[in-house]
């Protein structure tokens, strides 16, 4: 452990202790805007994955494949795809979605697709079961599934929300059965409130009958754990 009294006084005003394991004691530093300098020596995710806080959500050969929409769907009365919380408005819980992806089920894909999602503004439809085909995994192996559900058709409640829109392109027209996907990195951006629901759209070209499905990942915790 180095000597405080060599430190800058300056710094030193801004110090904080933190146990990083047991009986092992480290300084932390802040800077100006009072961020802490730390060193990070796992994987982003590494914690939140091995306490079981993070869970995906694809669908199967059963699920029910949806058409890409051709235009902002600002008047839509029904989500395409809804992820939706279903912890109880006690608990703190909040889902933060990481990442969203799609994948052609069938059909031939158009030139380029984009990914939307918006959070829906209050408590939304309840949501009691995923959609059917919807397979739900926790990353860090065990059988925890969470309290989140997957569904699809879902009539949104409230005010229309702003969408955030992701590049996300497939391959190009022509592309056979299979071969079209996209991908965005959602890294937090929302946070679904218990009882709340993110709405998720593809949105592209409908090329020959394309119909695609979608895969999320996404953080389980409680606020002050997020």
């Amino acid at each position: 452990m180095s000597d405080l009294t060599t430190v800058d006084p300056h710094i030193m005003s801004r110090q904080t202790w933190g146990q990083v394991a047991l009986n092992a004691m480290t300084k932390l530093n802040a800077n100006d805007q009072r961020n802490l300098l730390v060193a990070q020596g796992m994987p982003k995710y590494y914690e939140a994955a091995r306490n079981g806080k993070i869970f995906t959500k694809s669908f199967d050969d059963a699920g029910t494949s949806k058409a890409p929409l051709a235009a902002t769907p600002l008047n839509a009365t029904a989500a395409t795809w809804l992820l939706w919380n279903g912890n109880s408005a006690s608990s703190g819980i909040y889902l933060i979605p990481l990442h969203i992806s799609y994948l052609l089920d069938s059909g031939t894909a158009a030139v380029g697709n984009a990914i939307a999602i918006s959070l829906l503004k209050g408590d939304q439809t309840l949501v009691e079961a995923d959609a059917t085909g919807v397979l739900t995994s926790c990353t860090n192996g065990s059988n925890d599934i969470g309290s989140a559900y997957l569904d699809q058709g879902v009539t949104k409640v409230g005010a229309q929300s702003s969408w955030i829109t992701f590049s996300a392109h497939s391959d190009a027209a022509g592309a056979v059965h299979g071969g079209a996907s996209g991908s965005a990195n959602v890294n937090g951006l929302i946070a679904i409130p218990p009882r709340g629901g993110m709405a998720i759209e593809v949105f592209g070209g409908t090329g020959t009958t394309a119909l695609y499905n979608i895969g999320v990942t996404y953080i389980e915790t409680a606020a002050d754990n997020a």
